[in-house]
């Protein structure tokens, strides 16, 4: 997806051929449902689609969102999961 600046912008999501835009698998839908804990927007009011300037950060977005979704049902945090390259 291209910025109004011509910058690419990049993005992880479940991708359907057959989708609309802004239906469920389609580039431009935001799912509010995984928004609003821990962030600074308010899905009750506005969608925000989270975009990045590198692939590497789309693919950040995505891993720490699922790692937020196994935590919450482990009763741990995200970040207690996550070991330094040198204890793997």
């Amino acid at each position: 997806m291209a910025s109004g600046n011509g910058h690419l912008l990049y993005r992880c999501f479940g991708w359907l051929r057959a989708a609309n835009l802004r239906e469920p698998g389609g580039a431009l839908y935001v799912p509010r449902d995984h928004q609003g804990a821990g962030r600074h927007d308010n899905p009750d009011l506005y969608g925000a689609l989270y975009l990045s300037e590198s692939p590497v950060g789309a693919i950040a977005e995505l891993l720490a969102r699922s790692a937020a979704c196994v935590s919450s049902r482990s009763g741990t945090s995200a970040a207690s999961d996550v070991r330094s390259p040198s204890r793997l």
